[in-house]
């Protein structure tokens, strides 16, 4: 169990081994990923449940979802804007038990972290899978988070876990989608059920 551990609450969902872009203006925020550079540590964004109702109380917490990812920061820079884009990388699944709010306005938790999902070789029912993802590793936004176009195929083949991360964060879906392949723990019912979305994309296009 980690106790203090900063939250960044937001309508998007970070998986791990995969990369985020944020555009950050608000001071507590600012304060947040200087002190994860400073000190190499990471933080969690965790997606705003929007089922639940805002928190009446003053300097309550917002409502959450119960699983995040844990990430670090890889890169920033000054947008056009004027606001500090920074890229995040995700490490690690979490799990939240018991929220606060921190002095500052962040958001923090105690957190248990889910073991990660151990690497095995791609079944040969989801090899089409691999050219999905090279596909969308071509976008703009890939290109602009720092991924490396392509890939090598037996590399994809060879871990299973990780192709099943980097399609839910690069599929065009919905977050509830996306939150539900976070909440699996299971590398082959994740790619079932992004394949099963894919066909459906397909069908419907």
């Amino acid at each position: 169990m980690q106790t203090d551990f900063p939250l960044f609450p937001l309508p998007l969902v970070a998986t791990p081994h995969s990369r985020t872009a944020l555009q950050i203006f608000e001071p507590r925020y600012l304060d947040l990923i200087k002190s994860s550079m400073s000190s190499q540590q990471c933080f969690g964004l965790i997606m705003l449940d929007t089922q639940e109702p805002e928190p009446r109380a003053e300097k309550s917490p917002p409502p959450i979802v119960s699983i995040g990812t844990a990430v670090r920061i890889v890169d920033f820079s000054q947008q056009p804007n004027g606001l500090l884009g920074v890229v995040c990388e995700g490490v690690y699944k979490f799990r939240v038990h018991e929220t606060y709010m921190s002095e500052t306005g962040l958001v923090m938790a105690n957190i248990e972290t889910v073991a990660a999902e151990g690497s095995i070789a791609l079944p040969e029912q989801f090899v089409e899978l691999v050219a999905v993802l090279q596909s969308l590793l071509d976008h703009d936004y890939a290109r602009n988070v720092g991924y490396i176009a392509g890939g090598d195929e037996n590399y994809w083949r060879n871990d299973a876990a990780h192709l099943s991360w980097q399609l839910a964060s690069l599929m065009p879906v919905p977050e509830a989608v996306r939150y539900r392949w976070l909440e699996m723990d299971d590398t082959l019912v994740r790619l079932a059920s992004i394949l099963d979305v894919l066909n459906q994309l397909q069908e419907s296009s």
